[in-house]
């Protein structure tokens, strides 16, 4: 171990540099000055506060060494004295050594490479013990170098700060997003248009482009988003609803101008507000006798409906229903109720029709509600079949084809089923339809319409 007197070494300072010189040089450190007092204080208590802070002030000189000589090279020697009461040891290190040595340069420095270190002109590393950890300088009689092993490492020799600059590449080499160098996407080709979206995996996924004049929309129940048609204006769509704010003569209620018939005898029809959320509902009441009772169809006033075509053989369209069996405290039994799609509105099961059907009568006793598509008096439910259960609660129906042939059926938030085969081929139109099967009134309350389909040629 080298000592040296530490008020001895801040003279030589001040008479290389200059006393003023020295005065700006400890100002402007003093908080690293005021760091190394804390050190200083504790490892020297014996200390007067005044030998205190000069081994402080010695220290950080020191430290700052190659600095204090470019102000004063003339005057401060080449090489650094050794810093008051640190020992400088200078090691030769054997290949083993020195790879352990740069193992742990590689992890301290967290790079991702293997960096080893060498020196020419026969002298190797100064590792030097400080006060507060160890810090390792290279020494050489020639040009320093390191050898840097990885394709995103590069270090250089800065002679002004007599240094050597590590730079590391953030990522990696130059990549595609969506390619298999990130773990959290699913490599894909992107085409002009595409989208990346969240999957459920989860990571990130490239989202084919839709065709023109298709909007982007999460579908009812699902979290993954779809391209949807329905761009404002967009003549190869059809699209409309109602909330029935309005009541009204028959052939003109609600926005779209729908109908009341009635199956035997007159209904009673009363539009109401409930209140919010509900902005209409129109309310349909069937006589007190068995086998009568009350149709709200999308027609006009001679009685035929407005078709909307078939929809049981054609695809890309989709409907929504909001609908209640008794607004008020009642019984649900002893009802004959469709709803949905139909080709007549003058009795209780049409002979084609896609429909939420609950039919307490003889003919099906049903428990609950049933999704059917029926053509020419033919039944076809979805396997299973699924029932759901009754009750006067409100309740949202929706049904669409994707497939020719085919059609879909979601009831409340429950799971989406599919008829595949056994769908009607006739035109329909929008149906509500309320029978009662004993000698008591039954009700039926319509809150909410919509209908779309895609993809017309015109």
């Amino acid at each position: 171990m080298t000592t040296i007197r530490t008020a001895g070494l801040i003279d030589e300072y001040a008479r290389a540099m200059g006393l003023q010189t020295l005065s700006r040089e400890i100002e402007l450190n003093s908080e690293d000055v005021e760091r190394r007092l804390v050190e200083v204080r504790r490892q020297h208590p014996e200390d007067t506060p005044e030998q205190q802070y000069a081994r402080a002030v010695a220290r950080e000189l020191w430290f700052n060494y190659p600095r204090l000589r470019r102000s004063a090279p003339a005057e401060l020697p080449q090489v650094p004295p050794p810093p008051p009461e640190v020992q400088a040891v200078t090691l030769r290190l054997t290949m083993w050594q020195k790879l352990l040595l740069y193992l742990w340069m590689a992890v301290a420095l967290g790079l991702l490479g293997v960096i080893a270190a060498r020196g020419q002109g026969g002298q190797g590393p100064m590792i030097e013990a400080l006060d507060e950890g160890i810090r390792v300088r290279f020494f050489a009689a020639g040009v320093f170098r390191w050898n840097c092993i990885g394709a995103n490492i590069a270090c250089t020799w800065n002679a002004g700060t007599r240094r050597i600059d590590l730079t590391i590449a953030g990522g990696g080499a130059a990549h595609n997003l969506l390619s298999a160098t990130h773990t959290d996407t699913v490599a894909a080709a992107p085409v002009r248009g595409d989208l990346i979206v969240g999957s459920a995996v989860p990571d990130w996924q490239r989202f084919a482009r839709g065709t023109q004049r298709q909007l982007v929309a999460m579908p009812e129940t699902a979290l993954d988003p779809t391209w949807e048609n329905g761009l404002p204006l967009d003549y190869t769509v059809a699209q409309f609803l109602d909330d029935f704010p309005s009541g009204g003569a028959s052939g003109a209620i609600g926005t779209l101008g729908w109908a009341t018939g009635n199956i035997g005898a007159a209904a009673v029809w009363t539009y109401q507000h409930p209140g919010l959320p509900h902005i209409g509902v129109l309310r349909g009441t069937t006589t007190a006798v068995a086998g009568q009772g009350a149709c709200l169809y999308l027609g006009g006033t001679s009685g035929a409906g407005r078709s909307l075509g078939n929809l049981g053989q054609n695809a890309g369209w989709e409907s929504f229903y909001i609908f209640n069996l008794n607004l008020t405290a009642g019984v649900t039994t002893f009802s004959r109720l469709r709803i949905g799609f139909a080709d007549s509105n003058v009795i209780a099961e049409p002979n084609n029709g896609i429909w939420l059907r609950y039919d307490t009568n003889v003919a099906y006793a049903d428990a609950g509600f049933h999704v059917v598509c029926r053509a020419a008096g033919a039944n076809t439910e979805p396997a299973g079949p699924p029932v759901y259960a009754v009750d006067n609660l409100w309740h949202r129906l929706r049904i669409r084809s994707l497939v020719n042939g085919q059609v879909l059926f979601q009831f409340d938030a429950n799971p989406e089923v599919t008829v595949a085969a056994g769908c009607p081929n006739v035109d329909l139109y929008p149906v509500v339809i309320m029978v009662t099967d004993t000698a008591a009134t039954r009700d039926i309350h319509t809150d909410y319409f919509s209908f779309k389909m895609t993809g017309l040629v015109r």
